[in-house]
């Protein structure tokens, strides 16, 4: 095991950087890296819920890492291009992609489900790339941004369509409105606790002047809000 996890990060020491050395990203090198160690290459890693898992908490604190550049006012901002060309890309996207799987033999409901799934775009992995460049803050980032949080949000209202398209639509507005508000009543639960529980909190920390207190607790705050989210 202990020699798999030293070629694992071998591997991802050598990609990585001819990756960058080709103008890619360092997101597509750590891909390209998972692809040539996983099971059906060269089967360094087995156990993959075991390295799922891992990944998931390197999503959380990613995720984490960029909401702190992104304050709540700045999102407010983003609105128009979130819900203007936020919707125009899923729905654009979503019906080309659609009507390609109709072409090639499926059928409408699966058609209609593969194309919204694939309309959507990886969160984590553009922010990477935005941030690696840093363009998070610029104009092209921000909206960048404005359609990745459209995209998060329509998640949601899709997931909860899946019974339509699995005929089972006497259940849809039910399943549809239960999903928009546990989302609506997550955010707002996470606002209100930001501002009365968390705030407070961290300048209490922070006046103990320990910074690994300080980084414990920022760590204790990304995964419990997205377990609790969860």
């Amino acid at each position: 095991g202990r020699v798999k996890a030293h070629e694992r990060f071998g591997t991802a020491i050598v990609v990585v950087p001819v990756a960058q050395r080709l103008g890619l990203s360092a997101v597509l090198g750590y891909m390209f890296a998972g692809l040539a160690v996983g099971p059906y290459a060269l089967g360094l890693v087995e156990e993959t819920e075991a390295a799922a898992a891992l990944a998931e908490f390197g999503v959380v604190f990613l995720l984490f890492a960029i909401g702190l550049e992104l304050p709540l006012g700045r999102v407010a901002a983003l609105r128009r291009y979130m819900f203007g060309l936020g919707l125009a890309q899923v729905a654009v996207t979503g019906l080309v992609l659609a009507a390609i799987a109709l072409a090639t033999g499926m059928n409408l409901a699966a058609a209609a489900v593969a194309g919204l799934a694939l309309a959507l775009s990886s969160t984590a992995a553009v922010l990477q790339l935005l941030g690696e460049r840093g363009e998070i803050t610029t104009r092209f980032g921000r909206v960048s941004v404005s359609v990745l949080l459209f995209q998060d949000l329509a998640a949601v209202p899709l997931l909860a369509l899946l019974p339509l398209f699995a005929g089972g639509q006497e259940a849809l507005p039910l399943a549809l409105g239960l999903a928009l508000a546990k989302a609506a009543l997550a955010v707002v639960v996470i606002v209100a606790a930001g501002r009365l529980i968390v705030r407070p909190a961290l300048q209490a920390i922070a006046a103990a002047r320990s910074r690994q207190v300080f980084v414990a607790a920022g760590l204790f705050l990304a995964l419990g809000t997205a377990w609790a989210s969860e």
